[in-house]
């Protein structure tokens, strides 16, 4: 609990991403490319069929644990090694070129890289040490070029390495003690530079002592579990709340454009204009209740098995009967909370992209509906026993279209997936927020 002096940082804090596949946010737009280093905002093409985006929380579930990150630049490129991300900075001029120049340009309060495992997968015992030194020696020549304009640098090193579907190391011992030894030389090189440079060591946290990942962190032996994710995020969340304060509560300030976003009208245990649904299972207890003091609409879902799945819809009215007065381009911002928990003790699987935590805008034209996710897990992971209450914030989205072409079936939508059968899952949402930016 903060002390009645410590002021909330309820402004947002802008948040760059370097580095390999492991730094990659997500897709925010197809405009003017899908791969676009910028992610400040979400951009979409409207009225030219069904668009999905999102940025994905076992990718970058930072929001979750601190609201106010606000993530501007993803400058990541997958299955690069520290050579190659140095050399973007030479190449001409593209929105996917994904350089530390163009991190740099986005302003960011905090950049976080991630890099370097690319480097050790074909090394052996005879040649990792000399795969280490240019590795060390491009991570050290990043960080000085990220200082000459950021202010604050997270350094979080390698998160572990096992062979998986990522793909498999000529000798994993090898690759082990060669991430294990390029991150003890990046945590020196980082403890000269103490209010510009933090380095996360992961030992321990994600990683045993030699190099393995803990179990249920990694995804595919290289990337991160969801699990793995949150234990990473909260990581940050900790050393971002020491420099710059803990985060308040919204991320989106200013009227609230979501009607009945308190629950004060209820019917039937429905919030009004709110829907609980099932498919493939059956959903009771519906219900608008009070969980760690918060107020939340629920439904407790009793799976069926494959296909299963638990929906909550809020809607919004981006229509031109609307309170929101649509114009093209303006920008809004959307947020709202989750809660899962598996009852009776259970821990139900949520299947691979089976969590949908997003905004979908309807659109009367040319099937232009555009889905915007939050909150959506490329991988399958358990419910914890205790459950799981997490924000999902959206960036902000820019509305390239106006009112007449939007209907009142737009909606906040809670979508969660499983293969259980049996089992009994209960879902919930709070504090919906559509809040005008521009």
């Amino acid at each position: 609990m903060a002390a009645p002096w410590q002021k909330y940082r309820n402004t947002p804090l802008r948040y760059a991403s370097v580095g390999d596949s492991r730094a990659v946010l997500g897709v925010t737009r197809n405009t003017p490319t899908a791969t676009s280093h910028d992610v400040s905002k979400v951009i979409t093409v409207w009225n030219s069929g069904t668009k999905s985006l999102n940025i994905g929380a076992d990718r970058f579930a930072l929001p979750q644990y601190y609201r106010q990150i606000y993530p501007v630049c993803a400058a990541a490129i997958s299955g690069q090694t520290t050579t190659q991300l140095l050399a973007r900075d030479q190449a001409v001029f593209t929105y996917d070129r994904c350089a530390i120049s163009d991190a740099i340009d986005s302003g960011p309060d905090v950049t976080v890289l991630t890099v370097g495992i690319n480097d050790f997968t074909t090394v052996t015992m005879a040649s990792y040490a000399g795969v280490v030194a240019t590795a060390y020696g491009n991570v050290v020549l990043a960080l000085r070029r990220l200082m000459s304009g950021v202010p604050w640098i997270i350094d979080e090193g390698d998160y572990g390495y096992s062979d998986g579907t990522a793909g498999t190391a000529t000798d994993q011992a090898a690759t082990r003690l060669a991430l294990l030894a390029c991150n003890a030389q990046r945590k020196a090189f980082a403890a000269q530079y103490p209010d510009r440079i933090a380095f996360v060591d992961w030992t321990g946290i994600l990683c045993d002592a030699s190099g393995a990942f803990l179990p249920g962190m990694a995804d595919d032996g290289r990337h991160l579990s969801y699990a793995g994710q949150k234990v990473r995020s909260q990581t940050l969340a900790r050393l971002i709340e020491k420099r710059y304060g803990k985060s308040a509560g919204a991320r989106y300030s200013g009227y609230n454009y979501n009607t009945n976003a308190m629950m004060a009208l209820v019917s039937s245990g429905q919030a009004v204009n709110y829907t609980v649904a099932a498919s493939v299972a059956t959903v009771a207890n519906k219900k608008v209740e009070i969980i760690d003091g918060r107020i939340w609409q629920t439904g407790e879902f009793t799976l069926a098995g494959p296909g299963s799945t638990c929906t909550i819809n809020i809607p919004f009215d981006p229509s031109p009967t609307g309170a929101m007065a649509i114009t093209s381009g303006s920008l809004w911002g959307f947020e709202f909370d989750v809660y899962l928990h598996g009852l009776n003790g259970a821990t139900p699987t949520v299947q691979a992209a089976g969590l949908y935590a997003q905004v979908r805008f309807v659109n009367s034209v040319g099937s232009g509906d555009v889905y915007v996710n939050a909150a959506s897990m490329q991988n399958a992971f358990q419910v914890p026993t205790s459950g799981i209450t997490v924000p999902a914030v959206l960036p902000p989205v820019q509305v390239d279209d106006v009112s007449a072409n939007f209907t009142t079936a737009s909606r906040f939508q809670l979508q969660v997936k499983s293969a259980d059968t049996g089992v009994v899952l209960k879902v919930g949402v709070s504090n919906p927020r559509v809040v005008k930016l521009s």
